[in-house]
């Protein structure tokens, strides 16, 4: 029976009671008769009715901060608007939602239902779930990366961008630059001629000074066409490898890099000093030390004399 039949029920019930009492004063019954007949009639109204659960599997229902699964009874206040929270299980979601027989699916669409107001017991609320399949798109391939033209460094490979990069972190881009393994940029010059780099990463930038896959460095003497007065700037024992400035064709040296001069003599410098193309090496606190084996105090004053150490045609010997 519906809710509305059950309501059409108790509206005919209490007009036949009316009827029957209409008809016996019609007839002429004595109100003495009447007294004596009469009975009272008490009803209690209860302060709460029972909500019947029938919930599907892989889901459940929540009311009040309560759980319920499968079938269950629970009490709902009277005449209130109880809220019912539909939490289906991971790739599940709410399929159908009745109440009282009647289907209020459109109404928990957001994952809830408000029930009306609350007044009698034998109301069932009914919850479907269903498996929802989850699409995975096909992962989309990765391009095939272009071939690495001959000349490079064996293992190099070829960026998304369009620039190589070799094994010990050489990048070069394709507008010419190189960017060695700490950061520095070797660009090409004014006139268009760009750095090179062979297929053992060595690097030569434009001013002629050359970096090897190790980062030890040779700066060009006055002479580009002679390696006679090049100085050569290497990490030896330290750790790192001397950092290079190429807007000034200079080296500035780590902690054990050392310096070595045309002759074959060589500087072990503090860490942070200037190697200039001409062999000149300062060092932190001023003290420069030049290609004729003088040493210069930050003040001026020579610490140790010294001779010339290349002549016109590169020979010579060091100062002491």
């Amino acid at each position: 029976m519906t809710r509305k039949e059950k309501k059409n029920g108790r509206h005919w019930g209490k007009r036949a009671a009316a009827g029957l009492l209409a008809g016996i004063l019609a007839l002429g019954a004595p109100a003495a008769v009447l007294a004596d007949t009469t009975t009272t009639l008490t009803t209690k109204i209860p302060s709460v009715h029972t909500v019947d659960l029938d919930i599907g599997a892989n889901g459940s229902v929540v009311i009040d901060g309560t759980r319920y699964r499968g079938e269950a009874k629970v009490e709902v206040g009277r005449l209130m608007e109880q809220t019912y929270q539909l939490d289906p299980d991971g790739g599940y979601r709410g399929e159908s939602v009745s109440y009282d027989g009647e289907d209020v699916t459109d109404e928990a669409a957001g994952g809830s239902y408000q029930a009306p107001a609350l007044n009698e017991d034998g109301i069932t609320l009914s919850v479907r779930f269903r498996w929802v399949p989850v699409y995975v798109p096909d992962p989309t391939p990765s391009p095939t990366p272009e071939p690495v033209p001959e000349g490079y460094p064996d293992g190099s490979i070829r960026n998304p961008d369009g620039s190589i990069e070799t094994p010990n972190g050489t990048i070069i881009r394709e507008d010419g630059t190189i960017v060695l393994p700490d950061g520095t940029e070797l660009s090409p010059d004014e006139e268009g001629n760009r750095p090179s780099i062979d297929k053992d990463n060595t690097v030569t930038d434009c001013s002629g000074t050359v970096i090897d896959r190790d980062g030890n460095l040779i700066l060009p003497g006055e002479d580009p066409d002679s390696t006679r007065d090049d100085i050569r700037v290497e990490k030896w024992e330290g750790k790192k490898a001397p950092s290079y400035d190429p807007d000034t064709v200079s080296a500035l040296t780590k902690e054990g890099n050392r310096v070595v001069y045309p002759d074959g003599t060589a500087l072990e410098p503090d860490a942070g000093s200037l190697v200039e193309r001409d062999g000149t090496v300062t060092e932190p606190d001023g003290t420069v030390y030049r290609t004729d084996g003088s040493v210069q105090a930050a003040d001026g004053s020579f610490l140790v004399p010294g001779t010339p150490v290349l002549d016109g045609d590169g020979s010579g010997t060091r100062g002491n």
